[in-house]
């Protein structure tokens, strides 16, 4: 008796929260819809109250961080960009939106809170190791152009480039042009 009530709990927990799961997906396409129809304010309700349901939903907090990104709300983009990188698929986004107009805008400047999601980022190992190796460099830059050569080159160390190196052995000239 006791194990089938636990198998009961249990059940009515994993419906609860499936039920949670699609109630903010469709929270999220109704978000995707209202802004599609360039209404950002019923986007942003709607985004918000996906989070309410499932707080790491990663469509809604990409949603609300291109949002604010788009609305120039920096340090509100970047605190949820921070709950995209927490999302094992969050990366991914994050590579996307790397080399966008906006973020080649803001990467530089202080205030823009980009220079914090890079440093996260910098610490925290993807699967190839790519956008670390990337967040290193970014974060060495910014440094760079500040003149904190010490930590720019902190930083630049910690991407494992490959300075020296060179081409050798016997090659024969293959060019068709002769």
């Amino acid at each position: 008796m006791r194990s089938r009530l636990s198998s009961l709990v249990l059940l009515t927990i994993l419906t609860a929260l499936a039920a949670a799961k699609g109630s903010a997906d469709v929270s999220v396409n109704a978000a995707w819809e209202s802004w599609k129809e360039n209404n950002t304010t019923e986007a942003e309700a709607h985004f918000l109250k996906a989070l309410e349901k499932d707080p790491a939903h990663l469509r809604a907090n990409i949603g609300l961080a291109y949002l604010y990104q788009n609305d120039q709300n920096y340090d509100k983009a970047w605190s949820y960009y921070r709950n995209v990188l927490k999302h094992e698929d969050g990366p991914a986004y994050i590579f996307a939106g790397w080399n966008s107009g906006r973020m080649a805008l803001v990467q530089n400047d202080s205030t823009s809170g980009l220079i914090n999601v890079f440093k996260e980022m910098s610490d925290k190992a993807d699967k190839n190791d790519m956008l670390t190796a990337m967040a290193h460099q970014a974060v060495g830059d910014y440094y760079r152009n500040r003149g904190d050569l010490a930590k720019s080159d902190a930083y630049y160390a910690r991407t494992k480039m490959i300075r020296d190196w060179q081409v050798f052995g016997p090659f024969e000239h293959v060019s068709a042009s002769v």
